[in-house]
């Protein structure tokens, strides 16, 4: 998932996100696309905002945790 990185790169970079739903929801996009997808990459970007951010395992849980509440039960449950 080489292209992950590189849209979350830009969006750190070029678009100012500084949490995962920032990422998700907003600035890259991937909002229209299907839940599952979004449900399937939010642990995958919840890490590589943590590796490029410096958050501690506490951080990646509660962004996690932000971006399911806010994102709805549609992407919580892939439905």
């Amino acid at each position: 998932r080489q292209w992950l990185s590189g849209e979350v790169d830009c969006a750190i970079r070029e678009e100012m996100a500084l949490k995962v739903e920032d990422c998700l929801l907003r600035r890259s996009g991937w909002n229209w696309r299907a839940t599952f997808s979004l449900r399937e990459a939010a642990p995958a970007v919840v890490a590589l905002f943590a590796g490029k951010l410096g958050w501690d395992s506490e951080r990646r849980s509660r962004e996690l945790e932000d971006f399911y509440q806010k994102a709805g039960e549609a992407v919580q449950k892939g439905i």
